[in-house]
């Protein structure tokens, strides 16, 4: 049996617990029953196996399957059911890698600064549109966590950008730099500083530093 459920998934999350009859042994001469016998056991004890595909040949199987949306794919069995081979959709190796790419965190906050820090809603969207909406909804926790991050990285810059107004009012550079330090310490933030007094928007890397001093807090 292979059971499904919406909190064990990688791509394709069920609305609910389901069983599905693959296979079953039979354990005197301990052979693999066959697929009409399965058929029965299947109606006997209740429980569904997965939908059957019917194809003219392998080159047309594994070219149509590729090109499936939405669906993972199929396993086809031969050899008496003794043997099984997987075949994916495109799709879901796809989604599938870039859902493993994305629950790194340090991936996701990557991509999340690349999108110039979005409110929850906009991240939501951005990824909906470019990857997938199940995707998407697999992550709202991540991307909440990480919205909030941005949003307080946001304050930070702000604060920066005010104070940095009051240190062009000192005339030498040193006085300025003294300034910085005594109110931020040799830390990255006071680099970060010395970049808006220079002018320079924060670069991405700094950014991405912020928001893991950000989360560390959250």
């Amino acid at each position: 049996l292979e059971i499904i459920t919406p909190n064990n998934v990688i791509v394709i999350r069920p609305s609910d617990v389901e069983f599905y009859l693959l296979s079953a042994i039979n354990k005197i001469p301990l052979q693999v029953v066959f697929k009409k016998n399965i058929d029965e056991i299947s109606k006997k004890i209740n429980i569904p196996q997965p939908k059957v595909y019917n194809f003219d040949n392998l080159i047309n199987t594994v070219e149509t399957v590729k090109k499936w949306k939405g669906k993972e794919g199929i396993v086809i069995s031969y050899n008496e059911d003794k043997n099984r081979i997987k075949i994916k959709s495109d799709w879901y190796c796809w989604i599938h890698r870039i859902k493993s790419q994305l629950n790194s965190e340090d991936n996701l906050i990557e991509f999340y600064v690349n999108e110039n820090l979005p409110n929850y809603k906009k991240f939501y969207e951005i990824i909906e549109k470019n990857f997938d909406w199940e995707l998407a909804e697999q992550m709202k926790g991540p991307i909440s966590r990480l919205c909030d991050a941005g949003e307080k990285v946001l304050q930070i810059i702000d604060k920066m950008k005010e104070f940095i107004k009051t240190v062009k009012g000192y005339p030498s550079r040193k006085e300025q730099a003294d300034l910085i330090i005594s109110s931020y310490g040799i830390t990255n933030r006071s680099s970060f500083c010395f970049s808006l007094l220079d002018g320079k928007e924060l670069e991405k890397s700094q950014l991405i530093k912020l928001m893991h001093q950000v989360l560390k807090d959250l």
